[in-house]
Order: structure tokens, then C-alpha cells, then sequence
């Protein structure tokens, strides 16, 4: 967890060990800052009215990890000067919930409608990151900078409170993952059975190897009473607010060694909600630790952009694009396929 407080004189030694040229300089602050950064610029800097600089706080640790800045200059509300100073920090998914923090606090302000921040467009990883958390790219809005010889192009990047509050509608939900029970079995087989014909299809089912509803219940059932290292598949039950709304499971078990992973929520209203990267982290305890698995693998329908969204958002890594069948019930098609190892899983969920 990370904690945003203010930044003060006591701040400035690590601050400026963060700065280790110009361009990391320009980078990072614009032309605010020369370089070499000097405490009488930072003195300067706390002391000017329309920016509120914070220091990114590990809260186990207390460890200060990099800086922020609210930026009310010229009547803006912005986001600006973001930066993970600790090097160790990084590749974590930190800045997207300092962005996140930013951008709460903005909207506090029930004036403020709009939000912005400026960002180089070759900076891939901190575009991707605003773009999680809703910002889009405003193309009329962007300017030319020489650095250092080199022409570097700013971006302006957008964010308005509704886009904000419908981006980010699924944290006001409370989500639990729990392993499947006998009464569960009746909620899996409608999904399966009662569904929209062409969601299954979307999704890469063949309609013609749907099971009867006898013989799904007969595998759910064997599957809930198999011992853990005999199962052929393990199921989870995704909730939402207390109410059962889909569920995630792996078969190609190999105990101890890997497995292949599907999603599905069933319920149409929870769909496009942001649900799905939160509720398969909650899931990934279960099959890491259960099934002690090194590898786990989900190989979804190439042309089903949600759950292929999910899993590069969840920190799962592409694979390949190959064309297969990728289950019993579907038809032949091209899947994408992911892979996360232990070594990240363990990395996810630590942040």
C-alpha cells in the first residue's frame, strides 16, 4: 500500500539521488527544474502556491519510494512530476495506484469536472498506466521540446469525473473467491445451458458439444468430490457483493507443476465492469498455492477482447497466437496464449 504526504525539505536528499542527468530531469519534471537540481530550487519549489508536491510513501516500510505533484497552475487541475525513485519499486504497478490516488483527490472537488497531465509519447509504460486508470489522449493538445539535440514530442492526456467514476465503478464493489460447492453446480450448468447463443459463440463454444444438464452436474459433482491432487479440473466461485456471479477454473492439471486457466462470469449486468483483472487476482492464491503450480496458463478466443484485456492487465505475459481446440465444448480457432510463472505470481500479489 502506498500513502501520499506532503513533500518537505526533509525530502530533498533522496529526491535529488533519484536525478541522475538532464534528461531524467526534463523527463520527469519538464522545464521547472535545471540540472543539477539544487536545494534552493527545491526550496523555491515547495514555496509556490499553485503546485501541492507530495512524497509516495510504502506504508509497511514507511520507506519514501518517489514523488507527485497537484498542479493548479494557470487554473488547471493536472497531474504532474510522477515519479518511482526507488529503482527496486518499479515494474510493480505502484504508479498506476499513485495516479489513482492523484486523481481521487482532484475530484474530491465536486467544481472539478476535468482533469489532465502531460506525458512523452515514446514513454510507453507511463502512457499504458494512465490509460488503466481512464485518461485518454487528447491529439489536439500535444507539443514539440528539443533535449539535448533531440526532438521530444509531449502528449496531453484527458480525464473527465464520469469517465473516471465509470472506469473505476468496480471498487465500489466488495468481490470474494471461494472454492465451489454442491449448491453452486445448479448456477454453473444455467450458465452454461441457458446463456445467449451467440455469447457462447463470441466466446469460441461449438453449440453442438453443449452437455446434457445431466452430465454436467455428474462432472461438477466429481470434481467437487475428487481428492486435490486427483482432480481433473478445480473450480472457484467468483462473488460479488455476497451474490454468486461467475467463476474461473484450470484443467490439464499437472499437480505440482501447471495448469490452464478459464473465466467466465455469467451474469451480463457485472460484465465490462472492470471485475474480471480484480477477481482473477483473488483467484491466483488458489491455483498457485493449492495446486503448487510453477506455471499456470489461458489460452482464451483470439477475436473475445475481454479476457485477453484481463489477463495483460492482470500481468499475465503473451505467448503466441496459434490456432487449435482449445477445450472440449469449443470449436477449432485461434486463441491468444498467456502464461504467468510463479515468480510472477508472486510479484502480483505482494503490491
Amino acid at each position: 500500500m502506498i500513502e501520499l504526504k506532503d513533500f518537505s525539505e526533509s525530502d530533498f536528499k533522496i529526491f535529488k539521488s533519484w536525478i541522475k542527468n538532464e534528461e531524467e530531469l526534463v523527463q520527469f519534471a519538464g522545464s521547472i527544474f535545471t540540472f543539477p537540481l539544487t536545494n534552493k530550487q527545491l526550496t523555491d519549489y515547495i514555496k509556490m502556491s499553485d503546485k501541492k508536491p507530495m512524497k509516495i510513501v510504502l506504508t509497511e516500510t514507511d520507506e519514501t519510494i518517489g514523488h507527485c505533484e497537484l498542479n493548479f497552475e494557470n487554473g488547471n487541475n493536472r497531474l504532474s512530476r510522477i515519479l518511482i525513485g526507488s529503482k527496486k519499486m518499479r515494474g510493480k504497478k505502484i504508479g498506476e495506484k499513485v495516479v489513482l490516488e492523484m486523481t481521487k483527490l482532484l475530484f474530491e472537488d465536486t467544481k472539478v469536472k476535468k482533469i489532465d497531465l502531460n506525458v512523452f509519447d515514446w514513454n510507453v509504460g507511463a502512457i499504458k498506466c494512465y490509460e488503466n486508470v481512464g485518461f485518454k489522449i487528447n491529439n489536439k493538445n500535444s507539443k514539440i521540446r528539443k533535449v539535448n539535440g533531440k526532438i521530444w514530442k509531449s502528449l496531453n492526456m484527458e480525464l473527465t469525473k464520469r469517465q473516471f467514476e465509470e472506469k473505476n465503478a468496480s471498487k465500489n464493489f466488495k468481490t470474494i473467491v471461494r472454492e465451489i460447492e454442491s449448491n453452486d453446480i445448479d448456477l454453473i450448468a444455467n450458465y452454461w445451458l441457458n446463456s445467449d447463443p451467440d455469447f457462447l459463440t463470441n466466446m469460441g463454444v461449438d453449440l453442438n458439444k453443449m452437455p446434457t444438464r445431466d452430465k454436467l452436474i455428474n462432472m461438477l459433482t466429481e470434481q467437487i468430490n475428487s481428492p486435490l491432487n486427483q482432480k481433473n479440473s478445480y473450480a472457484l466461485i467468483w462473488e460479488v457483493d455476497g451474490v454468486p456471479i461467475g467463476h474461473s477454473n484450470v484443467n490439464g492439471i499437472d499437480f505440482g507443476n501447471l495448469a490452464t486457466m478459464h473465466l467466465h462470469i455469467w451474469k451480463p449486468d457485472f460484465r465490462k465492469k472492470g471485475l474480471g483483472a480484480e477477481l482473477v487476482k483473488k483467484s491466483l492464491p488458489f491455483y498457485f498455492e493449492k495446486l503448487k503450480l510453477n506455471s499456470l496458463y489461458c489460452e482464451p478466443f483470439a477475436f473475445n477482447p475481454a479476457p485477453n484485456k484481463t489477463l495483460e492487465k492482470v500481468g499475465f505475459e503473451f505467448v503466441k497466437k496459434y490456432r487449435t481446440i482449445p477445450g472440449s465444448l469449443n470449436f477449432e480457432q485461434e486463441v491468444n496464449r498467456w502464461k504467468l510463472t510463479k515468480k510472477n505470481y508472486i510479484r502480483i500479489v505482494s503490491i
